[in-house]
């Protein structure tokens, strides 16, 4: 197991706060969370940054309209990149 030492550190978090319903994010938000997600450089699939950007925002079901939300901002922040 990797220790707290080898786990490349992430920038601040951006302010986009938790324990809104998916429809009061801003696209522009939930590309900060999810490249603020993938800032430590450690690679992850789709489906991991999903679940870590779930955690983040404090989404406890994965509904489908969460997930192709979700889904829609990791793409374009991965593509920006």
């Amino acid at each position: 197991a990797a220790t707290a030492a080898e786990v490349p550190a992430r920038g601040p978090k951006p302010p986009v706060p938790p324990g809104l319903s998916i429809d009061q994010y801003s696209q522009r938000d939930l590309i900060a969370i999810a490249n603020w997600v993938e800032s430590d450089t450690l690679l992850r699939t789709e489906d991991q940054v999903l679940a870590e950007v779930m955690r983040t925002l404090g989404f406890q079901r994965r509904g489908s309209r969460i997930v192709a939300t979700l889904q829609r901002a990791i793409r374009q922040a991965r593509r920006n990149r």
